[in-house]
């Protein structure tokens, strides 16, 4: 059966490719930024041009003059499949509008064998309900008030698609606009393809070597990566740097207020606020550490509207985490745990126990043995199921 899939997948990328299919992507990001989600599209778009097919990535522009090579070179990005067309926002807000109109002005270049993919809501609901285009609309979160009238419109058309990011997702929605989604696919995040783990006798060298910092006064070194506000867990950070002083713990990511801050107020020589790294640099950085953390708390919020996304979140970096060949510590969360298995790819914890977090990288430093065994077993999981690649071959044979 999976045999017949993978043949009928191939045999439909080819014809694909014999008609010229050229994907247009509807973006609800700023290039280049910081922004999640400008990571996550441009990491797909990259997937996408691997598969072999154009893409016309169309988003807003963070400089009124910038080259389409600078923003891919942010992103450590180098596919000349990726054609990019964005405008400096006429004004600083509605910057999804904006987009949606960048795009309006350019359907003409759609032709009917091609593939639409839409992140953008408002783009999706015009196309749906007004241009009355088949697309696919990829929806990471629950929406509220005006936004979630056009996502139920959206998501009730027969002529959409929908890409959830998660099983949990997908219920929150039927549920909340008792709908039946008829067509609608769980694809969870991904990672890059050419990720390469390193040994864990060259790590501490390396790391030295990427940062400028002696490392080997340290016996363990842990990394966390990601965004600084509530509900991340970097108040867990500070407790473990507080109980294993001989363990080194570095945090990469935050706004630079939030960086600052932190280290004004941070009086412990084995935590370390990193600040922001270019995601593929951290990616490099990532696999020179002993272990990895994720100590999500039961309310995660994100974004200038404080949305809260624990309950269906699927996070970028637990994939890059899985890519990287080091042990991964995460918090219990039932919906990350449609990804991470106890034992198997990581170390699951209470969110909020301290002694079980400590208890656990104790646990980890001192068995090399089952470290090798989670990281590998993770390594694999991303290599076979969660690239970007292989994420973009599911997306494509939706059309």
């Amino acid at each position: 059966m999976e045999y017949d899939k993978l043949s009928w997948n191939w045999f439909s990328l080819f014809i694909k490719k014999i008609i010229n299919m050229k994907i247009h992507y509807i973006s609800p990001s700023i290039f280049p930024s910081k922004s999640a989600n400008s990571i996550h599209v441009i990491n797909q778009c990259d997937g996408l041009c691997k598969n072999g097919f154009e893409v016309i990535l169309y988003g807003l522009s963070s400089k009124i003059f910038i080259k389409q090579s600078e923003i891919k070179d942010f992103y450590g990005i180098k596919n000349k499949l990726i054609k990019l067309k964005y405008f400096y926002p006429l004004i600083p807000f509605a910057e999804n509008i904006q987009i949606t109109i960048l795009f309006i002005l350019n359907i003409y270049s759609v032709k009917n064998s091609d593939l639409i993919i839409s992140r953008n809501l408002y783009a999706s609901f015009l196309l749906s309900n007004i241009f009355r285009l088949r697309s696919i609309y990829e929806t990471h979160q629950v929406e509220r008030g005006l936004r979630g009238i056009l996502q139920k419109r959206t998501l009730n058309s027969p002529l959409i698609k929908t890409i959830v990011i998660s099983n949990i997702l997908k219920k929150i929605l039927i549920s909340k606009y008792k709908l039946s989604i008829k067509n609608c696919i769980v694809l969870h995040d991904a990672a890059p393809e050419d990720i390469n783990p390193i040994i864990a006798e060259k790590r501490k060298t390396f790391i030295s070597d990427l940062l400028k910092i002696n490392f080997q006064k340290y016996e363990f070194t842990c990394g966390y990566f990601g965004q600084l506000n509530n509900g991340r867990g970097i108040e867990i950070i500070i407790s473990l740097a507080k109980l294993l002083p001989k363990y080194c713990f570095l945090v990469f990511g935050g706004e630079e207020k939030e960086v600052e801050e932190l280290r004004n107020n941070n009086d412990l020589s084995n935590l370390k606020y990193m600040g922001y790294y270019k995601n593929h640099k951290s990616r490099k950085i990532m696999s020179c550490l002993d272990a990895l953390l994720m100590p999500y708390q039961q309310n995660v919020y994100v974004g200038k509207r404080g949305l809260d996304t624990s309950k269906w979140m699927s996070p970028m970096k637990m994939f890059e985490y899985l890519a990287s060949g080091v042990p991964i510590l995460s918090s219990n969360l039932t919906v990350l745990k449609e990804i991470l298995i106890d034992d198997f790819n990581c170390l699951l914890i209470n969110p909020k126990d301290v002694k079980e977090w400590k208890n656990k990288l104790i646990l980890l430093h001192n068995n090399p043995e089952l470290g090798s065994r989670l990281s590998t077993n993770a390594f694999l999981q991303y290599k076979n199921q969660h690239t970007w690649r292989k994420r973009a071959e599911e997306i494509i044979n939706l059309k």
